[in-house]
Parts: C-alpha cells; sequence; structure tokens
C-alpha cells in the first residue's frame, strides 16, 4: 500500500510517498483503509520533532474494516467507521490498523468527510468544554482561533449550551465565518490587543476561554476571568515557526502562570488532550456522531487534497489559511 512518511526531521518537503507493506490487525484491533483523512496541528508537529524515522503520521480517519483480529468486538470488515490511532499515528496511509477501541461505526447519512472531521477537532473542544471546564448556560466564553478546526467545533458546540455569549478570536478575513457558525462577537488578533478589546466589552472578564495559543497567552488568557472562570489550553500553536523549523516548545509551555490572582480570584488553567481512557474516548465520540446525524453540529471541510499532496496541506495549515477543516 501507500504512506505518506515522515524521512527526516524538517519542512512538509521531508513529507515522502513511500510503498509499504499492507497493515495485519493483532488481537483487538482492525485494519481501516482509508477514504478521507484529518489533516491537524498535531502533524505538523509529528514532523518538526525529533523521533524514530520514518513515520507515518496522523491521528484520525475514515474508511471501511477491511480485516478484524480476534477480540474485536462487533466490528466486522465491511463496515464503515471513524479510525482514531490518535498519538500511535499512521493514518496517512491507504490502510491504517488501529485499536477496536478506539474505531467507530459511521451512520449512513453521515459523509467520509464529514465524519473525519470529528475525532480531534469536536472531540477537543467536547473535551475541553464539558469535561474539563464544565461549561454552564448563561456563561461567557472566549475561543481563541475560532475559525480554526477545533475553533469552529468549540463555537458550534459551546452555543448548544442555553444562553451561552461566544467571543472568537480570528482574522479579519475570517470574521464572517466565525459569525455564521454562532459566535456573538470577533476580535481580530492581527490588528487589535484582543486582552484589552475583551476587556472593553466585557469589564467584569469572561467565564471560560478555550487558548490553543501558549507562551504569554496563557497568562493573559487567565488575566481576563472574572470570579471563579477559567481557562482550557489545548495547544502550542505559538511554538510554531514561520520556517518550520523545531518548535520552541519549551519556551510556549513555559510562561509564568499567576497563581496568586487565581488564588484570590479562584480560577483555574485545565490542561486538555483526547489521550483519555478508551470508556471515555468512546463515550464522547458516540455522543459527538449522534449530534451530528441530528445536524446539531456541522463541520465545515475547507479543502481535501490528495494522499500525495500531504506537504501542500501541511503548508496550507502552518500559514493558517483554514476555515475549518482540512483532509
Amino acid at each position: 500500500m501507500r504512506a505518506m512518511q515522515i524521512t527526516k526531521q524538517g519542512g512538509p518537503d521531508v513529507l515522502r510517498l513511500a510503498d509499504v507493506p499492507d497493515p495485519r490487525p493483532a488481537a483487538g484491533q482492525v485494519v481501516v483503509a482509508t477514504a478521507a483523512i484529518g489533516v491537524n496541528f498535531t502533524d505538523l508537529f509529528a514532523r518538526m520533532l525529533p523521533a524514530d524515522w520514518p513515520v507515518v503520521p496522523g491521528v484520525e480517519a475514515v474508511g471501511t474494516i477491511t480485516e478484524a483480529g480476534q477480540d474485536a468486538g462487533d466490528l466486522r470488515s465491511g463496515q464503515r467507521v471513524i479510525a482514531a490511532p490518535l498519538y500511535l499515528l499512521g493514518a496517512y496511509a491507504e490502510q491504517v490498523v488501529v485499536d477496536a477501541t478506539h474505531v467507530l461505526p459511521v451512520p449512513d447519512g453521515i459523509s467520509d468527510e464529514v465524519a473525519a472531521a470529528l475525532t480531534l477537532n469536536y472531540g477537543t473542544a467536547y473535551a475541553a468544554l464539558h469535561r474539563c471546564a464544565r461549561v454552564g448556560p448563561g456563561e461567557t466564553i472566549l475561543i481563541h482561533a475560532a475559525a480554526g478546526g477545533v475553533g469552529t467545533a468549540a463555537v458550534q458546540l459551546a452555543k448548544l449550551v442555553p444562553d451561552t455569549h461566544v467571543i472568537g478570536t480570528a482574522s479579519a478575513a475570517k470574521h464572517d465565518y466565525v459569525l455564521a457558525q454562532g459566535a456573538d462577537e470577533v476580535i481580530d488578533y492581527r490588528t487589535q490587543d484582543w486582552a484589552a478589546a475583551v476587556r472593553s466589552s466585557h469589564a467584569d472578564g469572561v467565564d471560560l476561554v478555550l487558548d490553543s495559543i501558549g507562551e504569554d497567552a496563557y497568562a493573559r488568557s487567565i488575566g481576563l476571568l472574572r470570579f471563579g472562570g477559567r481557562v482550557v489550553g489545548y495547544g502550542l500553536s505559538a511554538a510554531m515557526k514561520d520556517d518550520h523549523s523545531e518548535p520552541d516548545i519549551e519556551s510556549a509551555a513555559s510562561a509564568p502562570v499567576p497563581l496568586d490572582a487565581m488564588l484570590e480570584n479562584a480560577t483555574g488553567f485545565i490542561g486538555c488532550h483526547l489521550g483519555v481512557p478508551a470508556a471515555l474516548f468512546r463515550q464522547w465520540m458516540t455522543h459527538l456522531i449522534g449530534l451530528c446525524e441530528q445536524g446539531a453540529i456541522r463541520p465545515h471541510i475547507d479543502r481535501v487534497f490528495p494522499l500525495e499532496a500531504a506537504a501542500d496541506a501541511h503548508r496550507y495549515l502552518h500559514e493558517r489559511r483554514n476555515v475549518g477543516k482540512v483532509l
């Protein structure tokens, strides 16, 4: 089969299409022939950080089961499924082997492309809002990078909670898109001081911030919280360099956090990712698949690249040109 491999540390050009042996499932695994594969910042980090090369990136896909190993439960050949290898990687390929615990059937009314947008983006947004922040009715929520994949998901999911007020940050060209997803306000982070802009319209602060940036943005987000507010951090996009060199993870993750102010104001900072127990992952994804089937959430597919153009997909995402999901 064909697989897109990271051959060495570096920019998008280190991605190479290769012929590799077809995978075989071990006990508790299935092999899925991929029809749509998600492209995420996680994949960019996989390319730019040291590893044992070659590596096949990719944390999510949708396709059809071609072979099921022993102890794969009710999964069977011919089923159309979401396949989520997550941080084991491997999805940038014509076939991917995945633990059965992270494989879920896709209803007929959901397309491959839409289903491929659910796992990392909507899973992360759901975990941030409901597991980490315990979002409640009537809260004011600031969502950074609101036009991206997770940002789009977070805006839509936040507006399902009664009477929430959602503020998004995005470049000016993406404001109409963010408003169309349900946001009540949008701030241009490129031309405005986003923290000052929030304070100008919400003098007492906000209840919740979803922050994928890192560096001093975490501290600035905490500074916007009203009493009892929460910041959920789920990314370090500030570590990404324009020249595709190795991200400065240490600097992006080590900005000072104002613990004294947090104690005084009863605020909190919570980290978030999808590397959770399988039962919890399945619970969240089953709920999200149901919301998608009902039309309550609407994944937006920005662009679909062929597998052999994975490098172009990485450039597109790295340059923040996307609105919504890239596949």
